[in-house]
């Protein structure tokens, strides 16, 4: 628990930093500018919660993204929008659909990441968008996400 309250404690701080740089700029050069911002990534068109979901986003020009994570049961800090694998969109490690009766048995916070990654939660098509490119896509690491956002942002020159 003392882990979560640091790990949150560093997100609040970087998130209010982060907000007060923003709307300083904001005022300053942007203060009519509408903030276009990737759910959970791009979540209408790739996998939410994915790498190649905020990637997607952050090439289409989005300001910020809003993630959600989960710490699991070795500490990792792992995206996911609740602690367990939801049953319309993730499959059991053997490739299976999960029982909605039976989803919030597959609770992140009691698995390693080794266990966590081998469901994939990129196959299964989202039911309310059905034109979502669909691939195996295991939920990545928090660290994973920032790295492959950084180098593409890097690579790209994009202006934030």
């Amino acid at each position: 628990m003392k882990k979560l309250s640091l790990l949150l404690s560093v997100i609040t701080l970087l998130y209010s930093s982060q907000s007060v740089k923003a709307q300083t700029r904001s005022h300053t050069n942007q203060t009519d500018k509408l903030k276009l911002i990737g759910h959970r990534g791009a979540m209408g068109l790739l996998p939410e919660n994915t790498i190649p979901g905020f990637l997607k986003a952050i090439e289409l020009g989005v300001d910020g993204i809003e993630l959600d994570v989960a710490i699991s049961g070795d500490g990792q800090v792992v995206l996911s929008h609740e602690p367990w694998f939801r049953h319309d969109i993730c499959l059991t490690p053997e490739g299976k659909s999960i029982a909605k009766e039976r989803e919030k048995e597959h609770r992140i916070y009691e698995m390693t990441y080794k266990q966590i990654a081998r469901y994939d939660c990129g196959s299964v098509q989202h039911p309310r968008f059905p034109g979502q490119q669909t691939k195996p896509l295991a939920k990545p690491l928090l660290r994973e996400v920032v790295q492959e956002a950084e180098a593409l942002i890097t690579a790209n020159e994009y202006d934030p």
